[in-house]
């Protein structure tokens, strides 16, 4: 899914105008909808090879459909609520983490009603039932905001030479660094923790709720700094975070004793504060670079800018972490010498973006944009 998104991401990135983002956004939800309830279906066919095959598409189709509706993840928000974009930003962060959590508890009580299918039939209901409802809720989109001083037409070049520049590759690829850690958690956390403390699958599942948990409580507050100009402060922090949280999973390789069930909650619950720490603040960086290099013609395609660039941004992270990190590297070494190398690269990464982010000047307070002209 993540390499169907990131590739899908480009595309949606440079033929998206503010003009079909809606549409864009809305046909993003309705494929992930039906690629969700298709994919509980696929327990029907018979023969392993039709089933691999069936599986792989489905979820290469979602991800296209996810690409799809990053488009619209601050866009639309924005455009009703110009003066709360910190907010906006925060809620969506925390109905994502909502979702995440109450995921597994729908599942568990859906499952023994309806089998495997069931979670699957309902979440693709649930999607295309908002889907629908958001072709008559959701503003359209206008270029109302046009930047006359560099009078350009919007062009299928135009975020991915904006996606070229140096300012937006000093945030996108440290921005991604601690993405990595997603990727290498999902595909080396469980088996770890189940080989060094003896964590069965099933409560596995319930030590990953810290990580949605601490998640959520995140965006609400991470909303509130933005609000308050310290967003770049907030960035940094989840840096600092998530090469501190890398460094820590390496302590056990001298010291065993220090794993433990709540060892491991701890581990994912800083993660998912530093890793959902990103989300609002890289937003607001995104689209102060994309008015201050004159990139886009309007303040939505620079709000666009920014939700394509963090769905390239996430998926490149996601899976450099799980195949590099979480397969590769974790297959060679280990992994707490994994985790040590994660975090050498995660602290070169971060002084990186803290250099640029000082020579931008925006380590000082900085706020969301809410016109070309407005911007500081």
């Amino acid at each position: 899914m993540d390499v169907s998104c990131l590739i899908a991401a480009f595309l949606v990135g440079s033929h998206t105008t503010p003009e079909n983002t809606k549409t864009v956004s809305i046909t993003g939800t309705l494929l992930c909808a039906v690629t969700i309830a298709v994919f509980g279906l696929l327990t029907f066919i018979s023969g392993s090879s039709l089933y691999f095959a069936s599986c792989i598409l489905a979820r290469a189709v979602n991800g296209v459909g996810v690409a799809m509706t990053f488009a619209m993840l601050t866009p639309i928000p924005l455009k009703c609520f110009p003066e709360k974009a910190g907010l906006m930003a925060g809620i969506i962060q925390t109905s994502f983490c909502l979702g995440v959590f109450s995921g597994p508890i729908i599942g568990s009580i859906l499952i023994p009603y309806g089998g495997y299918t069931a979670p699957f039939i309902f979440s693709g209901a649930t999607e295309a039932l908002f889907s629908f409802l958001a072709i008559f809720i959701f503003p359209s989109l206008t270029n109302s905001t046009v930047n006359n001083k560099h009078n350009r037409k919007s062009s299928s070049g135009g975020y991915l030479k904006f996606l070229a520049k140096f300012s937006t590759m000093s945030v996108v690829i440290p921005s991604s660094v601690v993405f990595f850690m997603s990727g290498f958690r999902n595909a080396a956390f469980s088996l770890h923790f189940q080989e060094a403390i003896g964590i069965d699958i099933g409560s596995m599942g319930f030590v990953f709720v810290s990580n949605a948990i601490t998640a959520g409580i995140t965006g609400a507050v991470v909303a509130t700094l933005v609000e308050r100009g310290f967003g770049t402060f907030v960035m940094i922090s989840s840096q600092v975070l998530i090469v501190a949280t890398a460094f820590a999973m390496f302590l056990p390789h001298f010291v065993p004793q220090m794993e433990s069930t709540i060892w491991a909650v701890i581990i994912l619950a800083i993660n998912g504060i530093s890793v959902d720490g990103m989300m609002n603040p890289f937003y607001l960086i995104i689209q102060k670079l994309a008015v201050k290099d004159a990139s886009a013609d309007s303040i939505e395609q620079v709000r666009t800018f920014a939700s394509v660039s963090f769905s390239i941004m996430m998926s490149s992270g996601r899976i450099f972490g799980a195949i590099v990190l979480g397969g590769f590297v974790n297959e060679q070494v280990g992994f707490y010498w994994t985790s040590l190398i994660y975090g050498a690269i995660a602290l070169c990464t971060a002084s990186w973006h803290i250099l640029f982010l000082a020579r931008a000047s925006l380590l000082g307070r900085v706020y969301y944009p809410t016109s070309l002209e407005r911007a500081e």
